[in-house]
């Protein structure tokens, strides 16, 4: 991985073993317990594990629960671009997830985006860290649960276990650098050399200096004859000999690192990490201002080292234009929809440190967007769309724009542009159809390395396209049968058959995904709906049938549910007017009165208001009594409550009737 950008990077890491031979300085901060047997072997020999500001090291301490701490310090202003996580140990087979703790105390697993493995079963595996990093910046981290063998009490000359992570970072100001992270695991013994290959560097002032990070798992302070080259001249400082560079330091620049909130936090001197080397070395060496490319090359004569990765930091100079932004702007305001009119503006300025040369910017239009003609501007002054006239121009057949910006640019080349020097092109298109499109200009000039595209977002990693989104609505108005409704919760939003159950009909009641559909939910229930999905609509009345009360008087009162329009109502099984008025004590025609007219027309009944009650011959046990207000009449014989028991029995027979009429 490369990139140029102002800025620089970090390494940080800790050993997750130690190794209790006398020639190993103790701990800064941290406790040696008991050691075991077996301890006479150049490598570790108990496991690190972390406690509450402190750690412990012993032979009770399994691999599962050893875990170190290292913290990485930024600087001021710094946005972390990339950050990576390497672990390793000795292992049949590799562990692809660990722990890692973030200095706000929250953990979670981590996993690997890829891994290696080397004789003798060493692996090294790796994770993309930078949303993490991004997010929590500066502070201690812990690795865990890196799967290792067990080491105590156990002779294994080659045994280890680490971490080490590398963050890069983007500082406004700083010096514009090229960073290269060089990872893998390569074996180096005697007979065995590795080289690697940095490519694609950009032009640097005559002398610049090169800052290189290099971590190993392996090498041993008692063992000599091992040496790190840049393009073929050993690099070597104090804390990393000539002829024994890989011996158990962590050092930057010729010091010893040891960092407040490490834990264990070791010397840094040779021999302390116990099976890790991480160093950050100045070459002596520097490359000559026009070199693209450099070797880094590792020998050994009589130490067993596994090349872990070499981090390079190296001064470029010239033009910069990483941070060149490309916007749009909806001229008529709020959701972007097809048909908008959109100003495209490519922001450019030179971050660089030299001027450019042969400057051309490059926008392809997607086919979702119809130019503007005529919209062009370059800028302050406007461009023709045709080519060969100035130094723009727009090509219908391959949809690009072209603009060669800075001084002296015209019809066939680009210009130059100082450091600082800002220019913008702007453009105006519109979108024909509802999309979610990405938008990425790019910037060339001869002397910047390549093709350099805009960022929309320079918080995330790389530089990002920019995203339109062209909605199909913002409202139900711009729909129309037969999808009349617009759906605002969907991204670019959509016209759509329905946006909630209430837009479905009963045939297909239920809306997902935008569109009505027949979901079945159990047997058919009165809702006007199909429940059961077999294409009917509460069929067989469902829920009818029962007794019930209507609002209705008198005899009509009595009624049987039946599912209608979808909901269940209580309907009259005696419709009013259905039958004739009787002597019964029941209001039988359903008008409100009870045996109206009956007594008057009954020779039989006594209509003597005026006497005491009492039963006169003939009335049949009919009687009227002082107070009746009219008549009263009762079969004679019949209890008083017969009306009650006729009423009754009137319901009995209607839910008979309408039990009848169902089959």
């Amino acid at each position: 991985m490369q990139v140029t950008q102002r800025g620089d990077f970090a390494l940080i890491g800790n050993t997750l073993a130690h190794d209790c031979s006398p020639a190993t300085p103790a701990p800064l901060v941290g406790t040696v317990g008991s050691c075991g047997t077996q301890t006479g072997d150049p490598s570790p020999d108990v496991f690190w594990t972390t406690d509450a500001g402190g750690a412990t090291a012993s032979d009770t301490i399994t691999s599962a629960a050893a875990r170190s701490t290292a913290v990485l310090d930024l600087p001021a202003g710094a946005v972390v671009t990339h950050a990576y996580l390497y672990w390793a140990a000795i292992r049949t087979a590799p562990d692809d997830t660990v722990t890692l703790v973030r200095p706000d105390g929250s953990s979670g697993d981590v996993t690997a985006v890829s891994f290696w493995v080397a004789p003798p079963d060493v692996y090294q595996g790796v994770a993309d860290v930078t949303a993490i990093v991004r997010a929590h910046g500066a502070g201690a981290y812990t690795v865990g649960d890196v799967g290792s063998r067990e080491i105590a009490n156990v002779a294994s000359p080659t045994a280890f276990a680490g971490w080490w992570m590398v963050v890069l970072h983007r500082v406004e100001g700083a010096p514009l650098r090229h960073l290269a992270v060089l990872d893998g695991l390569a074996p180096v013994s005697s007979g065995i050399r590795r080289i690697s290959m940095l490519s694609g560097l950009r032009p640097r002032p005559a002398g610049s200096p090169v800052r290189l990070g290099a971590v190993t798992y392996g090498g041993d302070a008692v063992y000599t004859g091992d040496q790190l080259l840049f393009q073929n001249v050993p690099v070597f400082d104090a804390q990393n000999p000539f002829d024994n560079f890989f011996n158990g330091t962590r050092s930057t620049s010729g010091a010893p690192t040891s960092s407040s909130g490490d834990l264990p936090r070791l010397s840094g001197a040779a021999a302390s990490m116990s099976g890790m080397d991480i160093d950050v070395v100045d070459v002596l060496a520097p490359l000559p201002p026009g070199a693209t490319s450099a070797t880094i090359e590792a020998r050994a004569t009589s130490d067993v080292l596994h090349l872990a990765g070499f981090v390079a930091s190296i001064a470029a100079s010239g033009p910069d234009f990483s941070g060149a932004t490309l916007t749009v702007t909806d001229l008529d305001g709020g959701r972007v929809l097809p048909g908008d009119e959109l100003e495209h503006t490519i922001a450019i300025v030179n971050r660089g440190d030299g001027a450019s040369t042969g400057t051309e910017l490059r926008y392809v239009l997607p086919p979702e967007l119809d130019y503007e003609p005529g919209s062009l501007v370059v800028g302050a002054g406007p461009a023709t769309d045709a080519g060969g006239d100035d130094a723009a121009e727009y090509d219908p057949a391959s949809r690009t724009i072209v603009a060669r910006l800075g001084a002296g640019a015209n019809a066939a080349q680009g210009g130059s542009l100082a450091p600082t020097e800002p220019v913008a092109v702007t453009l105006r298109a519109r979108p024909s159809q509802r999309a979610t499109l990405t938008l990425q200009a790019t910037i060339f000039a001869v002397d910047a390395g390549g093709d350099t595209p805009t960022d929309g977002d320079p918080l995330v990693d790389g530089a990002q396209p920019t995203t339109l989104v062209v909605d199909a609505c913002a409202d139900d108005t711009r729909c129309a049968a037969p999808t009349p409704y617009c759906d605002l919760a969907s991204s670019p939003t959509a016209c759509v058959e329905c946006t909630t159950d209430a837009h479905c009909p009963g045939l297909a009641p239920t809306c997902s995904a935008g569109a009505c559909a027949c979901v079945a939910s159990g047997a058919e229930v009165c809702n006007g709906r199909d429940d059961d999905c077999d294409g009917a609509i509460d069929q067989d009345d469902p829920g009818g049938g029962e007794a019930c009360e209507s609002s209705l008087p008198g005899a009509c009162s009595a009624g049987a549910t039946a599912c209608t329009e979808g909901e269940l109502v209580c309907v009259a099984v005696i419709a009013p007017g259905e039958t004739t008025e009787s002597c019964n004590g029941i209001d039988d025609d359903c008008d409100d009165a009870i045996d109206e007219a009956v007594c008057a027309a009954d020779a039989s009944i006594d209509v003597d208001a005026g006497r005491p009650d009492a039963a006169a011959a003939g009335d049949a046990g009919h009687d009227t009594g002082a107070g009746d207000a009219g008549c009263s009449c009762r079969a004679a014989g019949a209890p008083r409550g017969g009306a009650h028991a006729a009423l009754v029995a009137l319901l009995a027979i209607a839910l008979a009737l309408r039990s009848r009429r169902r089959r």
